[in-house]
This record gives C-alpha cells, sequence and structure tokens, in this order.
C-alpha cells in the first residue's frame, strides 16, 4: 500500500505481513484385524491436510502409545501386547516441516490371549 503524499505529508508506503503457519494433520489410525497377545500388531496410520487444505503431503514418524511396547515407522505403527485385554492407545505424530507434532484422538484395542493348540495324543 502507497501514499502519494501531499502539501501537509511525505509520501509513504507500508508492506504487508504474512505469517505462515504450520497446519495440524487429520490423524486415522487403521487397526490390524485381529491383535494376539505377544505378536506385533501392525497399525496404519493415516495423516491428511486438514479438510479444505491443499498444501503438501504429510511426512514424518508416528508412535505407538499404550500398553503395548512399541516401534515407529513413517506413517505405521507397530507394537505388541503382552497380556490380552481392552487398551485404550493412542498415536503420536512427529511433524514435519509442514505440520504440527499431534497425538489421534484415543482408540480402543482389544487384544486376544494367545491360542493354544494342541497335537495329537
Amino acid at each position: 500500500m502507497n501514499y502519494g503524499g501531499d502539501s501537509n505529508f511525505l509520501p509513504s508506503g507500508a508492506g504487508a505481513i504474512l505469517t505462515i503457519s504450520k497446519a495440524t494433520p487429520q490423524i486415522t489410525v487403521f487397526p490390524p484385524a485381529q491383535v494376539v497377545a505377544g505378536q506385533v500388531a501392525t497399525f496404519v496410520v493415516r495423516a491428511a491436510p486438514p479438510a479444505n487444505l491443499t498444501p503438501p503431503p504429510v511426512s514424518g514418524l508416528v508412535t505407538f502409545s499404550g500398553p503395548a511396547k512399541s516401534s515407529s515407522a513413517n506413517l505405521v505403527a507397530a507394537g505388541a501386547f503382552v497380556a490380552a485385554g481392552t487398551f485404550s492407545s493412542t498415536v503420536q505424530y512427529s511433524g514435519d516441516a509442514n505440520y504440527l507434532t499431534t497425538t489421534s484422538a484415543p482408540f480402543q484395542v482389544v487384544v486376544a490371549g494367545p491360542s493354544s493348540s494342541r497335537t495329537g495324543r
């Protein structure tokens, strides 16, 4: 924006300040069909830009949180539950150059007990 000046005031110009903030991605967790105690279960995580926004794709690491011993990878979380039961868990997204760190909504994981198989007599 510029002002050309007049007999009372000198010409002046002002620039616009533009602040660009990181967006918070939407996190969706897709659990496996069955989770068995003592076995590694892989959870697929979808991290998407917020609705009505077309920025760069989401990248980064996710970490599985809850009673499982966990590991992390690019948008896949895996964990091994040590006991059967129903557990509340979350997934944490590490963020990247365009997106903030965030945590998924809590979700329930039903863990079946390990199956024991017996063979003949």
